[in-house]
């Protein structure tokens, strides 16, 4: 009796900041987003979460939700990104120093939170089964996300899988695209990007969102950036490739994370995050929570402010190849906070992180006009 008087009190609470916040309509919400995503004088922001566990108590889930209200209270981000969590080994070799746990699945969750938040845009991460999923169950995944009961409109497909499906001889993520293509074009597609990919040896991440550009994919979200150096070549190579062929440019949203304690700091390793040596010297020296905090924020707001530059640079000046200067071009782009780890500082100042990258971009607007 006592749970269901504290379930009421909750419902009562969110339908009252439902209609002073998020009225508007789905619809709506959703053909500003499909305007604002090609948009290049629109730099966008978005913050990204998982779905909350499997196993979480009723309080627990009711935890997550007010903190995505507070999200969106406090940021106002032009979206939201819900991440399709994996249990993937450490890249680096190494144990997990987090355990995982399960997540509910995150077209579910957000299709729920995207009826919750009216004029907040939903971007949903899914990863897409491997190579030996038979056509007519990749057909069933793909469908059931795109059309009712869930009818998610802004999706990101993620697959790690080089093989190809069926008699299509299509890879799965092209395979998808085409399957979205053919079933609901409204739906905008998006593709993720690595910019330390290339330390591989011959490896062109820049090609690969060319390609990806070409067929359809209409926004890139990176994972956690630190090293500025793979982020400045993805930029001025894929400048330069499409400046080249003459086709419009893909959005490219740069995620930017703080670590609140060493135990975040190792775990980015082992999500295969690129850390420059001289950031894990100074890391190493550091002895208090807040000095991680105010540390890797100083070091996510100098990339960002490098990120704003280096596209003002590339409108106006152009991008130089291989001795020959190309004219500009106007690269759309965007920034998204996110957490990796369930540290409460972590969270609490990812907000503070999320409106001081926003604080960045105005000011970068005001650049732009000079």
């Amino acid at each position: 009796m006592e749970y269901k008087k504290k379930y009421l009190k909750y419902k009562e609470k969110y339908l009252q900041i439902k209609e002073k916040l998020y009225g508007g309509t789905l619809q709506e919400t959703h053909e500003k987003f499909k305007t604002d995503i090609i948009n290049p004088d629109i730099i966008l922001g978005v913050y990204a979460l998982a779905a909350p566990d499997n196993c979480a108590s009723t309080n627990m889930k009711l935890l997550h939700f007010e903190r995505i209200q507070n999200i969106v209270k406090e940021c106002n981000p032009d979206a939201l990104i819900v991440y399709d969590v994996q249990d993937e080994k450490c890249r680096d070799g190494k144990d997990r120093p987090f355990k995982f746990n399960k997540k509910e699945q995150s077209d579910i969750f957000a299709s729920f939170i995207s009826k919750k938040f009216n004029k907040t845009n939903i971007i949903t991460y899914r990863v897409l089964p491997n190579e030996d999923t038979k056509e007519e169950d990749l057909n069933k995944f793909i469908d059931s996300t795109i059309n009712k009961p869930r009818e998610l409109k802004n999706i990101v497909y993620a697959s790690g899988s080089k093989g190809i499906v069926g008699e299509s001889r299509l890879s799965p993520y092209n395979y998808a695209l085409e399957r979205v293509k053919i079933n609901n074009t409204n739906v905008i597609i998006g593709g993720i990007t690595l910019p330390e990919r290339y330390k591989k040896e011959g490896w062109d991440e820049a090609e690969i969102l060319f390609k990806k550009t070409q067929e359809g994919c209409k926004f890139f979200v990176s994972q956690v950036v630190y090293n500025f150096n793979y982020i400045e070549t993805l930029l001025k190579n894929y400048a330069y490739k499409i400046k080249q062929n003459k086709i419009e440019p893909s959005r490219i949203i740069f995620t930017f994370a703080l670590f609140g304690e060493s135990k975040t700091f190792e775990f980015m390793s082992c999500l295969g995050i690129d850390i420059p040596d001289d950031v894990k010297t100074e890391v190493a020296k550091i002895k208090e929570e807040k000095d991680y905090i105010s540390y890797s924020k100083s070091l996510c707001l100098e990339n960002w402010e490098k990120i704003l530059k280096l596209r003002n640079q590339i409108m106006k000046e152009g991008i130089m190849n291989e001795g020959i200067m190309n004219e500009g071009i106007n690269l759309p782009i965007g920034f998204s906070a996110d957490v990796i780890s369930g540290n409460k500082a972590e969270f609490e100042n990812s907000i503070k992180l999320y409106n001081e990258l926003n604080e960045l971009k105005k000011s970068y607007y005001e650049l732009k006009k000079n």
